[in-house]
């Protein structure tokens, strides 16, 4: 995909998303907007480019699992699956839910998303079903994951061989395998959609939203699992990466802050964080050092 092609889906997007390309490295172009519902035409669009499966299977990291179910299927009704990247912008703007909370099981209800994983997202006292049948029979699979260092830690989500049954179908989905006494992405495992949602690095603290203290990255991602050595979060995020066909990065101040000035301050903020510790300053904002 040239920066000409790249450049007439940011073009699509309303001036409220404020997109525009971070990097476009070996052919992945990462993208930063406002709104996670705005991921669904985006992915639709780079489908139609044949940059990725359709449908394909998402991996976020998102401090909400955006997994409810069509708040209006009477409007999804008039869109055939698989959806047209025009079709999914138009329904973006008049058919999804403004809370970005229904995306993910709309583009399963039309044949852009097939299986999503979703890493850090918060239950707040609610968890969406794990599977989402369409309106054509096809079932699939919206799975939670913990953070890195639980889900590489004892008895996490990926290295508890003695779950495995129960844990298969997360591991189908990503693709993930036991290795020997370890564990590996399966070689040639076709290309993903990665998502990053900014409040994933957000810590609720009593009535305030506040961005991770550098500390937090350092447990979650810089240091290396005590049980499964050779990992860490940041080598598994790195080994997603450089799986994707593509990346958005999702500001969502609304989610990032107990205010909206507060919220933008803290996106920006976070933004920085996650180029320097996921990205090794590759997009270019980074402005710390990593702890």
């Amino acid at each position: 995909m040239d920066a000409v092609e790249l450049g007439r889906i940011i073009e699509r997007l309303p001036a409220t998303e404020d997109a525009r390309v971070l990097s476009q490295r070996r052919d992945r172009p990462i993208l930063l907007h406002e709104h996670h519902r705005w991921t669904l035409p985006i992915i639709v669009a780079l489908q139609e480019y044949k940059l990725l499966p359709q449908p394909c299977v998402l991996v976020a990291f998102d401090a909400h699992d955006d997994g409810v179910p069509p708040r209006y299927p009477d409007r999804l009704a008039g869109y055939t699956s698989p959806i047209t990247s025009d079709d999914a912008f138009r329904l973006c703007e008049e058919g999804l839910s403004t809370m970005n909370d229904d995306w993910i099981k709309a583009g399963m209800e039309l044949g852009a998303i097939a299986h999503a994983v979703v890493f850090g997202a918060r239950a707040e006292g609610r968890e969406s079903a794990p599977e989402h049948r369409d309106r054509d029979g096809q079932v699939h699979h919206l799975l939670t994951c913990p953070l890195p260092s639980s889900s590489l830690g004892y008895q996490g989500r990926l290295v508890d061989r003695a779950r495995r049954a129960e844990l298969q179908p997360l591991w189908d989905i990503l693709c993930w395998e036991p290795h020997g006494n370890d564990f590996r992405f399966r070689p040639g495992a076709p290309a993903i959609f990665l998502s990053i949602d900014l409040d994933c690095f957000v810590e609720p603290q009593l009535e305030l939203l506040l961005p991770w203290h550098p500390k937090l990255w350092q447990r979650e991602f810089i240091r290396e699992s005590h049980y499964r050595p050779g990992w860490s979060g940041q080598r598994l995020f790195r080994e997603l990466l450089n799986r994707s066909a593509a990346v958005d990065l999702v500001r969502e101040p609304a989610c990032c802050g107990s205010i909206e000035a507060e919220g933008q301050e803290h996106a920006d903020i976070v933004l920085r964080d996650v180029d320097t510790y996921l990205f090794a300053g590759a997009l270019g904002v980074s402005s710390r050092q990593p702890y």
